[in-house]
């Protein structure tokens, strides 16, 4: 019996905890969707329970709410057989759940009882943090993007970053499944007496609250820009065939309803941005292509952040973003840094040579840029972020340390077709913004486009829309504490969990857990 209520909870914790994030955007549920699976976990007196509980929960929470990676591979593939990477993908990332948990067990069965729920928290963190890591990193799903709609809530990122207001859930989470747990078979008097357990939680989430109002309240000052994001809603196909012409004329008269635009006719430093891959063809060594753009940028005085393809003097392809300038010149190349395995390049391509037809892998892998300096776009530099880069903090972060004042996303979630993947890719660049104190604008081929201010409040696009969005930027200046002190912020929270580890139970707290 107790093997099915594990089994139950777990379940209960797995759906819950899924339906906060986008989409469905039902994120009050992550404050309280972890208390079952956390009760399971006191519930577990072996090792490979905890183990299978874990993985449980990471097979249905992380696969429904990635099933978009089935989408794009179903659509680069051409056939149901991409559906076989995302059973894969899945099978491997649930074993990150699976590590949490065995984690989790060990702290609950040795910490102190009042350290219990911070250690839970801080190992949470932790294995959020090491999934990040690694060019097959996959730092999706943080628990604290859930929160990216509620403002007075992840002001604290500009702090602790996305990690920080993760922390904050989980331990809210593992305060309360601690509290139900000890009093489970204490009967009614104890539940008010281990009520004040629940302080110290109630009191950061207070301190958190007040901060994030104080924060809601500040204005932001800076330099001005006028930015316009571009939504051509051009949709990506793998048998795509390039027509510039029809491609290059929606290109003109998406341009002209900027210019109208009286934000952007009234401002004397402009910029606008396009999405990811969206140049038809190589906006750097065509010279048609170039023109065109180049022609643009000067008739228009204004800067353009374009994606494009584009092949070095040696045949390699890289993901790149040009920057033109007012003076009708190429004035920067940015190559994608951080690039998706097997969306970019193909890991072991060897040994997964005899599955190259199914899936169609691409010939040549992608090349990986290096220089991670702001682009230089006066009065702006610009953090130029190309889709997956997104999800990594440390990018955002390193390069407003080395002086970028605006953030630019360009991207093409197309592929994953009309899924959840567009607004769970948005809520990272939300997170961004507040971490770093920046405006973040992104471009998306068929959305979400979007501004976000450096508090999160976001302007976007409607979804699948040809359309462009026209706003009057502030380009700041100085760190926020994230920024300043953000690289050293794992380690802080992996510390609190060997802390709370070494405190070790006293016999009596001992006793009481196992009669629970």
């Amino acid at each position: 019996m107790r093997k099915y209520s594990v089994l139950l909870l777990v379940v209960l914790s797995a759906v819950g905890l899924t339906l906060a994030f986008p989409t469905p955007n039902l994120e009050p549920l992550a404050w309280v969707a972890l208390i079952p699976f956390f009760i399971a976990l006191y519930r577990c007196h072996k090792f490979r329970c905890a183990l299978g509980a874990g993985y449980l929960f990471g097979l249905i929470h992380w696969g429904w709410t990635t099933s978009w990676i089935g989408a794009t591979v179903v659509r680069w593939a051409g056939g149901s057989v991409g559906w076989f990477a995302w059973v894969g993908l899945t099978l491997i990332e649930s074993w990150w759940y699976a590590l949490f948990a065995v984690l989790a067990w060990w702290m609950i069965r040795r910490a102190s009882p009042s350290l219990q729920p911070l250690g839970v928290a801080a190992i949470w963190v932790s294995v959020e943090w090491l999934r990040g890591l690694g060019d097959l990193s996959m730092p999706w799903a943080l628990i604290g993007y859930t929160q990216f709609r509620l403002l007075p809530v992840i002001q604290m990122a500009n702090l602790l970053g996305v990690y920080g207001v993760s922390f904050l859930i989980v331990y809210f989470n593992a305060s309360v499944a601690r509290w139900l747990q000890i009093c489970a078979d204490g009967g009614r008097e104890l539940y008010r007496r281990e009520a004040r357990t629940l302080l110290p939680t109630a009191i950061l989430i207070a301190l958190a609250l007040i901060y994030g109002w104080v924060q809601l309240s500040r204005s932001v000052q800076g330099e001005r820009m006028a930015v316009a994001v571009m939504q051509p809603n051009i949709h990506s196909e793998r048998h795509w065939v390039p027509n510039p012409p029809r491609d290059l004329s929606l290109f003109k008269r998406m341009m002209d309803g900027v210019v109208g635009n009286p934000v952007w006719r009234n401002a004397s430093n402009r910029l606008v941005i396009w999405p990811e891959s969206i140049a038809p063809g190589d906006a750097i060594n065509d010279y048609d292509l170039r023109s065109y753009y180049t022609d643009m940028s000067y008739r228009d005085k204004m800067w353009q952040v374009v994606g494009t393809e584009y092949e070095d003097d040696q045949g390699r392809p890289y993901n790149s973003a040009a920057l033109f300038s007012p003076q009708g010149t190429l004035a920067a190349r940015y190559d994608k840094n951080w690039l998706v395995p097997f969306g970019e390049w193909i890991p072991w391509r060897k040994q997964l040579a005899p599955f190259g037809s199914t899936f169609h892998f691409f010939s040549v892998d992608d090349v990986a840029g290096h220089d991670n300096t702001p682009v230089a776009a006066n009065p702006a530099k610009l953090c130029i972020l190309i889709c997956y880069e997104t999800a990594f903090p440390e990018l955002s972060r390193d390069r407003v340390a080395m002086g970028a004042n605006l953030l630019v996303s360009i991207t093409n979630d197309s592929w994953a077709g009309r899924s959840k993947v567009q607004w769970q890719h948005a809520a990272m660049g939300v997170f961004r913004a507040v971490e770093t104190g920046r405006w973040f604008a992104a471009s998306s081929t068929t959305g979400v486009t979007f501004l976000s201010d450096p508090r999160g409040r976001v302007t976007s696009l409607p979804r699948y829309e040809v359309g462009s969005l026209v706003r009057e930027v502030t380009l700041p200046s100085g760190e926020t504490p994230y920024v300043r002190w953000g690289k050293w912020e794992p380690y802080l929270f992996i510390l609190i969990a060997i802390v709370c580890l070494g405190v070790v139970r006293g016999e009596s707290a001992k006793n009481a857990a196992t009669r629970t």
